[in-house]
C-alpha cells in the first residue's frame, strides 16, 4: 500500500482499496482584481515602485497577490493585480487595496476596472492564475529578492522600466538577455 501511494516503482504496483484523509473546514475568501493602465514606461516604473512600497501592507490581512504587467507597445502597459483575502468581506478587501490605487492615480495612472467577489476559497483556488498558458506578459517572480522590495523599492520600478523599454512581451523567465538587464538594475 505504501509504494502504491508513492507511485510504485520499477516492477512494483499496487491497487488502493481504501484511504483515510484528514479534511479541513472550508472558508470564504474575497478576490479583488484591478486593472491599471500606464501611458509611459516611466509611469509604469513609478507605479511599480509604489507597488513595492505597498506590498507589505497586505501582510496584516494575510492576503496573497498575483500581479502581471502587460506590455501593450508604444510605451503603454497594463497592470493586472489579483489579491486574495481569506475570511474578509469584499468591502474590506477593496479597502485594503485602496491606498495603493489612490497612490498610483496621483502619478496619472488610470484605474480601468476593479471587481471584488466573495466565494468559497476552493472556487478561487480552482481558477488559479498558474493555470494560464500562452500569455505574453512580465510576471513577477522569486528572481526579485524580498529584500529589494523592503530596502530598495525604486530598484523594482527601474527593473520594470528596463524590461518595458526593451520591449519584453513574454514571461521574464524566457528572456535571458532582459534578465541580465534586470539584474543590473537591482
Amino acid at each position: 500500500m505504501f509504494w502504491a501511494l508513492r507511485g510504485g516503482g520499477a516492477g512494483s504496483w499496487g491497487v488502493i482499496v481504501s484511504i483515510t484523509m484528514q479534511t479541513y473546514p472550508i472558508f470564504s475568501a474575497s478576490e479583488h482584481t484591478a486593472y491599471i493602465s500606464f501611458n509611459t514606461s516611466q509611469q509604469a516604473a513609478d507605479a511599480m515602485t509604489i507597488h513595492a512600497q505597498h506590498i507589505f501592507d497586505l501582510d496584516n490581512s494575510r492576503a496573497g497577490q498575483y500581479f502581471w504587467v502587460y506590455n501593450l507597445g508604444d510605451g503603454e502597459s497594463l497592470l493586472q493585480m489579483r489579491t486574495i483575502f481569506a475570511n474578509v468581506s469584499g468591502d474590506d478587501a477593496q479597502a485594503a487595496v485602496a491606498p495603493f490605487i489612490a497612490d498610483v492615480e496621483t502619478i496619472g495612472a488610470q484605474l480601468v476596472n476593479q471587481t471584488v467577489k466573495t466565494v468559497l476559497a476552493n472556487d478561487i483556488v480552482g481558477a488559479s492564475a498558474d493555470d494560464s498558458v500562452g500569455e505574453y506578459l512580465i510576471f513577477v517572480s522569486s528572481l526579485i529578492p524580498e529584500a529589494q522590495y523592503k530596502n530598495n523599492p525604486a530598484a523594482i520600478g527601474a527593473a520594470y522600466k528596463t524590461l518595458l523599454d526593451l520591449g519584453v512581451a513574454g514571461y521574464a523567465l524566457e528572456h535571458l538577455t532582459e534578465l541580465t538587464e534586470l539584474t543590473k538594475c537591482l
